[in-house]
């Protein structure tokens, strides 16, 4: 997500109460957010989110849910990424629910 400076606390706070509203579950239930694949994606979605963090930016969410009732399946909450700039980590797709949030002053 790309958005001006002057609104991006705004925008970020209203992504932010949306994401705490998204029900996390079996997505054959009344859920919007079903498991990760497997493993291997839980691990993909932790090592972006740490490498997001070494290049600067601020993590909300992207923890691990459920596990205590799921201990095999990886369900987590969505992440949003706040980040000073165009990254590597940015420009990797990572299949998993991760939202990088970049803020801009003119085009």
């Amino acid at each position: 997500l790309i958005v001006h400076r002057s609104i991006k606390d705004e925008v970020v706070a209203r992504v932010k109460a949306a994401y705490a509203k998204v029900r996390i579950g079996d997505p054959r239930k009344d859920n919007l957010v079903g498991p990760l694949i497997d493993k291997q994606s839980f691990s993909a979605m932790h090592n972006a989110l740490t490498q997001a963090r070494d290049e600067g930016g601020q993590v909300f969410g992207g923890e691990r849910q459920l596990q205590e009732q799921y201990p095999n399946a990886y369900y987590v909450a969505p992440a949003i990424v706040e980040m000073p700039g165009q990254s590597a980590v940015v420009r990797h797709e990572t299949f998993a629910p991760i939202l990088y949030v970049l803020a801009y002053d003119e085009f």
